[in-house]
């Protein structure tokens, strides 16, 4: 059997086992843990695909405002004797992580005759002013990127299969202040700042390797991963159903703030301008299980200098997103049991941007994600998802093909609280619409918390 028969199938028996193990899990969740569903915060079960997306605010949680007080999960290095914990209770937490991607394209694309390997290190350093005064926080992350940039060698895609890949750096990736006000209903942050924290987000997609299910690629010069952006954020929460937030940033090339080493820098279309973004949301519960939805509609423009697919100059840009979070349903454990919640959760987005410069104009992108699908207490953190993301490709740009389609499913398998594995498939259809065979690309994550 051909590698490309082999992909096909193993797609299609993924996306069968998968909603065929959704309904037995459910029924099966039901009867271990003896209760109805409850309602938890949707973003609790997805942990954070990447290093670049953890943040000290639960911006995934659509809009609710949560303050650190107490230290991360110890991870491989323990509580230090207990000081992790003291310095927790005073406001301190630091955290640490290494995310380790392999990847290899099993067909079509650019190339099947090598691999690609890349390590991410991060390091949070968290200071909560509670102590002192209320509603503070200092936060610093450091990143360290190495490795081989999969999509550039070995698939050709446009929309990145994988969310580590980039420049290799280091870097200050962000470095804040942030701020509650009016009863913390308001949030001021000021400082270097990943936009994706506050803006774009879909919480039951953040599981997913792909880079376009953290945030849409028509998001035109957006300052996330691998170039964040000194800028300001007001975020406002009147009550628990409404949120509207603001943002500018300097998003461009000249803005090299806290880069150390490397060139994340060129991730941005334009030298110069200022990226504005704001976004309106309502979250929802539905039923008695009252189980969190969520949609958001946002709007951006980019004061720089653009040049058109015919030779001349624009200034500015506009665009708009929309995002959506539904959990179907989450099952709380046995009372006692040392085992979490379980779930699952569906998303989907939307991204449209000026084709008369941006390649990718308009996106679409919807999945699943399903934390504990193996009803067991030893497996409740695991997560299973399926997804798909459709980017068009301005009619302008002169490419091939008029679209590029992503199809990814993974399973993260949680070993131990600190350390987990995540193989991943994707089969792309019109990789960077170039002309490229159709792609199937394999990649394990391995990440260990410290």
């Amino acid at each position: 059997m051909s590698e490309n028969a082999v992909c096909r199938h193993f797609l299609t028996l993924a996306a069968a086992v998968w909603l065929g193990a959704a309904f037995s899990s459910f029924a099966a969740a039901q009867v271990l843990s003896g209760s109805d569903p409850v309602l938890l915060d949707s973003a609790a079960t997805q942990p954070s695909p990447s290093a670049a997306a953890q943040q000290p605010t639960t911006a995934a949680s659509g809009g609710v405002i949560q303050m650190p007080n107490q230290p991360p999960t110890p991870g491989v290095t323990g509580d230090w004797f207990g000081e992790r914990t003291k310095l927790g209770n005073d406001g301190l937490t630091v955290a640490a992580a290494i995310y380790y991607d392999y990847s290899e394209n099993l067909q079509g694309g650019l190339s099947t005759s090598g691999d690609a390997s890349r390590e991410l290190t991060d390091l949070d350093i968290t200071y909560a002013t509670e102590k002192y005064w209320h509603g503070g926080i200092f936060f610093v992350n450091f990143l360290n990127h190495e490795g081989t940039d999969a999509s550039h060698v070995l698939v050709g895609d446009a929309q990145g299969f994988d969310n580590q890949d980039g420049p290799s750096n280091t870097q200050l990736y962000q470095v804040y202040y942030q701020q509650l006000f009016a009863d913390d209903k308001l949030r001021f942050k000021i400082g270097r700042i990943d936009s994706t924290t506050d803006f774009a987000y879909t919480a039951n997609g953040s599981s997913f390797i792909g880079s376009t299910f953290g945030f849409s690629p028509a998001i035109t010069s957006f300052p996330t991963y691998p170039d964040p952006a000194a800028g300001a954020v007001l975020f406002w929460t009147p009550n628990n159903h409404f949120y509207a937030t603001g943002g500018i940033f300097l998003a461009n090339q000249a803005d090299r703030f806290g880069i150390i080493a490397g060139r994340p820098f060129t991730a941005q279309p334009t030298t110069n301008g200022e990226f504005l973004v704001t976004e309106l949301g309502e979250k929802w519960t539905l039923g008695s299980e009252q189980l969190p939805g969520r949609l958001g509609i946002g709007g951006y423009h980019d004061t720089g200098d653009f040049t058109r697919f015919d030779g001349t100059t624009q200034s500015g840009a506009s665009g708009m997103y929309g995002v959506f979070d539904q959990t179907l349903w989450q099952v709380s454990p046995p009372a006692g049991s040392s085992a979490g919640p379980t779930g699952l959760g569906v998303f989907a987005q939307y991204g449209l941007a000026d084709g008369h410069f941006a390649t990718i104009d308009q996106h679409i992108g919807s999945g699943f994600a399903w934390t504990g699908p193996i009803p067991t207490p030893s497996r409740s953190a695991d997560v299973l998802g399926l997804g798909a993301s459709y980017a068009h490709f301005s009619s302008r740009s002169g490419l091939a093909e008029d679209y590029e389609l992503e199809i990814e499913t993974f399973y993260k398998l949680q070993i131990t609280p600190w350390f987990n594995i995540q193989p991943d498939l994707q089969y792309i259809i019109n990789p960077g619409g170039t002309g490229l065979s159709n792609a199937c690309v394999a990649t394990i994550r391995v990440e260990l918390d410290f």
